[in-house]
């Protein structure tokens, strides 16, 4: 399977390229979103190319740096969802630059891709911190999302594209055979963008553009609060489980109960959003709150 022109594949796409169909390894295309955004070139770099790896040629070097910056983009990430960064704590780049080994251009771009995807945001100063999950504003968007989701299904279900609502059903259904057949994991939270995609294709199936256009727009809005869901193995396969029971409703026609499989389908996931943020939210603040304790009981310390 080549890989799109300017776009660096993560592992896991090219590992499919071979065990599923052209249709579904285009859905899980989604993974490589926002790859492409602003790598940066050997002539924007302020470090010398020997900072990452001075052998092979220009590309395969640009190449190491990507690849180091998706490890730490990867993991600073898991940790802010984790909770594991404690509220208000700045993100240097010296620093992390040599608790992930690497050179500093890497996680400049590491760091730039959290602040734009919004797990990142602006403290005094300009300094990178994380951003605290937004719970309470989730569930007035869970509410718009409910009437959105289940205005989508039961247009789909009335009067929706056919031929679309079956190849959704061939790559769920593809999607879940490769998870029993290989023990296939999509990595947990990059599995939000292929949910986006089932819901969106669903709404798209309406022929509703205005409908399609809400709700990639409240996906947009909710994304870093909704990846919580996908944190652990046992939501992927429920979700395909729930996903798949979705849209054979749909083709069977009956709408009452499409509707009604939607509906406890988000609400599912908005509890474990729910708690899930809630608790990462508290273990930031308790990171802090520690940092701060330890701090003071230094100062205490050190004065005669």
């Amino acid at each position: 399977m080549d890989k799109p022109a300017g776009v660096r594949v993560p592992i896991v796409y090219n590992w499919l390229g071979d065990r599923l169909p052209n249709r579904l390894t285009g859905m899980l295309g989604c993974l490589v979103r926002g790859y492409d955004r602003g790598w940066m070139t050997d002539a924007e770099s302020d470090e010398p190319t020997s900072a990452v790896d001075e052998s092979g040629s220009a590309g395969e070097r640009r190449e190491r740096r990507r690849f180091a910056a998706e490890v730490v983009y990867t993991e600073l990430r898991g940790q802010i969802l984790g909770g594991l960064v404690q509220a208000g704590q700045r993100l240097v780049e010296e620093r992390l630059a040599e608790e992930f080994n690497t050179s500093r251009t890497p996680v400049r771009e590491a760091l730039r891709r959290l602040e734009g995807d919004g797990y990142l945001v602006r403290g005094i100063g300009g300094s990178l911190q994380p951003a605290l999950p937004d719970v309470d504003s989730m569930s007035d968007s869970y509410d718009v999302r409910m009437v959105i989701e289940e205005l989508s299904v039961r247009r789909a279900t009335v009067a929706g594209d056919r031929a679309a609502l079956g190849a959704i059903l061939d790559d769920w259904v593809a999607l879940s055979g490769a998870l029993r057949r290989d023990g296939f994991r999509i990595p947990g939270p990059d599995f939000v963008y292929t949910d986006e995609r089932f819901h969106q294709g669903i709404a798209a199936a309406t022929g509703n553009q205005v409908l399609t256009r809400m709700l990639a727009e409240l996906n947009d809005r909710i994304r870093t609060l909704r990846i919580q869901d996908f944190t652990t193995p046992d939501r992927v396969e429920a979700t395909i489980a729930e996903h798949l029971e979705i849209i054979r409703t749909i083709l069977l026609g009956d709408t009452d109960a499409a509707a009604t499989f939607m509906r406890a389908h988000v609400q599912r996931s908005a509890l474990i959003v729910r708690e899930r943020a809630t608790a990462a939210r508290s273990r930031m603040a308790g990171a802090e709150r520690s940092a701060a304790n330890a701090d003071g009981g230094q100062q205490g310390v050190d004065q005669p």
